[in-house]
């Protein structure tokens, strides 16, 4: 299964049309996940029939003023995923904080923003995804997950 994963449009709701058009159009993706600020520019997109809102996943940035949650505990494909913006926990500086979630809710993908800067790593068994900031440029993570087994790759 594919599944893009954007974050931080900060209201180009465009931008985040062009990068599901063109993951539907180039890969045949159905999933999509907004990790904050800019979540409504996913929501406007399930509103306006381009995505599935049963495959769509967004979280509150510190920057969204709606009514989404601060974080998401999904399980995708075996896969047990956090989504969170990361605000929260002060991702900027360090991923303890984040990474000491994951293992309390026993995730093994967490899905982030807030840095804007894209981030693939594994520690400790946990895959940490931030696809980076694609207000300015159409940039995102695609992930293909097949049971624990998960690939990302940033596109920019």
């Amino acid at each position: 299964m594919l599944l893009c994963v954007i974050s931080d449009s900060h209201g180009n709701a465009q931008q985040v049309y062009n990068i599901i058009e063109y993951c539907k159009q180039t890969w045949g993706v159905t999933h999509f996940v907004h990790c904050g600020d800019g979540s409504s520019d996913l929501l406007n997109s399930i509103k306006s029939n381009l995505v599935d809102a049963k495959h769509c996943y967004a979280v509150k940035g510190n920057c969204d003023f709606n009514i989404l949650q601060d974080e998401l505990f999904v399980e995708i494909e075996k896969s047990r995923i956090l989504i969170s913006h990361g605000h929260k926990y002060n991702v900027k500086n360090s991923l303890l904080s984040l990474g000491l979630r994951a293992q309390e809710l026993g995730a093994n993908l967490v899905l982030f923003g807030h840095t804007h800067v894209p981030l693939n790593i594994e520690l400790d068994g946990i895959h940490y995804i931030n696809p980076g900031s694609c207000k300015y440029e159409k940039q995102f993570e695609l992930l293909e997950i097949d049971g624990n087994h998960i690939h990302a790759v940033h596109i920019s």
